[in-house]
């Protein structure tokens, strides 16, 4: 997103005409019609990023012809992170021969992180012969990171004679990482008995993240018995990444017990995070309660506000009403934030409410965003506006663009417009991208 009003005025031209002015029949603009409006005066405008954002809204309202012209234009940029956007909006546009052709030029770009992006578009469009293709072209890739997306998408598509070809090959591949991935993807499309070989050869791996990666496997096709051993030996591991991963695998299990009552006190908040994340899995046992209140006190609000969060998510049991009561206390806001959203998730809207217009003092921004949300969720409209009204002329245009998301939530397209009028007219271009793609919800 740009957020850089220093454009002038080349390709930045307001709207002189409000959202709600009439089209040639004397008819008001729809909503989609006031999101193209918006778009088409932007066509123009020299940032490479907006472009593609633009790109992305013509087609989802439909204008293939206008997001391929867009992209075409984009494929060759110099920049990485524009020829990634490339690929994204690629994968939310319909399977055509436009889109086609641009993964197909992509699919040898320079850079591997777009190369990659390209055989996860190919996993999420489906079973397709261009998909298989570009597929095909993918797995002999000299980046192992590139092979490794090969075999992910693979498991995203149905069983095809092409698929198969293209996992055996990779299944010998010098890469672990790459080999794992092909037994992921053998349980993915129902194959369970290609995936147990090649687990049974990387269970005794060097390298331990890919022993997660087995652990974690087997834990998919049942195979407990097999992952215990493997995860026993890992919890003391140095990488906390890889502790954070043996703590998400013991809670698919759902066994809670030694392992977690003793890596809730891990050094880094990183594992202690994955135990909350665990721990909602597990949701209503003895252990839970245990842990979830030891973790409420914990020296770093990141933890606290996942408990909240984990307790919102269990609903109405007992012990989590009990820790969201404490946590309504803590001394970050943030925290209460979570308590409060917790809150609003379980139903409980006359706790939520004192909480949330308190907090309403603070003058951190992206907190006021997100009490305007929560009053959206719970109904609150009539609360919601005046922030929001607030905030249409903060200085940073990335608040601004927030506003603009948040507002495509409120379900009344008027109300909502009272709010996306203020913005339509915004020297940053990224703020008016955003109107457009709130517009487009109704």
């Amino acid at each position: 997103m740009s957020s850089n009003v220093s454009n002038q005025n080349i390709g930045v031209r307001p709207l002189k005409r409000s959202l709600d002015r009439l089209n040639l029949s004397g008819n008001v603009l729809t909503p989609k019609e006031k999101a193209r409006d918006i778009l088409d005066y932007l066509q123009t405008d020299p940032d490479p990023e907006i472009k593609a954002r633009i790109a992305i809204v013509y087609g989802k309202i439909g204008h293939i012809d206008l997001a391929r012209t867009i992209l075409e234009g984009l494929q060759k940029d110099l920049k990485m992170s524009v020829r990634f956007m490339v690929v994204d909006a690629c994968r939310k546009i319909e399977n055509s021969d436009s889109v086609r052709l641009i993964l197909q030029k992509l699919q040898t770009d320079p850079d591997p992180v777009v190369r990659e992006r390209v055989a996860d578009a190919c996993g999420e469009m489906g079973d397709s012969d261009f998909a298989h293709l570009i597929l095909q072209k993918l797995q002999n890739d000299l980046d192992p990171g590139v092979r490794v997306c090969v075999a992910e998408a693979c498991g995203k598509i149905r069983n095809s004679d092409s698929i198969f070809l293209i996992l055996q090959k990779l299944q010998t591949d010098p890469d672990s990482f790459v080999r794992v991935c092909v037994a992921e993807a053998y349980i993915k499309i129902g194959t369970i008995d290609l995936a147990r070989p090649i687990l049974q050869k990387l269970q005794t791996n060097p390298l331990p993240a890919v022993r997660v990666c087995v652990a974690e496997s087997y834990i998919k096709i049942g195979a407990i018995s097999s992952a215990r051993p493997i995860l026993q030996k890992l919890q003391t591991d140095p990488d906390s990444f890889v502790r954070g991963r043996v703590v998400e695998a013991y809670g698919e299990i759902g066994d809670v017990r030694p392992i977690l009552q003793k890596l809730q006190t891990d050094p880094d908040s990183f594992v202690r995070v994955c135990v909350v994340e665990a721990c909602r899995k597990i949701v209503n046992s003895h252990s839970v309660r245990l842990i979830l209140q030891k973790l409420q006190t914990d020296p770093d609000p990141v933890v606290r506000e996942h408990v909240a969060e984990a307790c919102g998510e269990m609903g109405a049991i007992d012990f989590a009403r009990l820790i969201l009561q404490k946590l309504q206390t803590d001394p970050d806001p943030v925290v209460r934030m979570c308590v409060a959203e917790a809150y609003v998730k379980i139903g409980a809207i006359d706790l939520a409410c004192p909480i949330l217009q308190t907090l309403q003092y603070y003058p951190y921004t992206e907190l006021k965003v997100r009490i305007a949300e929560a009053y959206i969720k719970m109904g609150a409209i009539t609360l919601a506006c005046p922030i929001l009204q607030d905030l249409q002329n903060h200085p940073d245009a990335k608040v601004k663009a927030r506003v603009a998301e948040v507002s495509g939530k409120i379900r009344d397209i008027d109300l909502a417009s009272t709010i996306l009028e203020g913005l339509q007219n915004d020297l940053d271009p990224g703020v008016r991208v955003s109107v457009a793609e709130a517009l487009i919800k109704y």
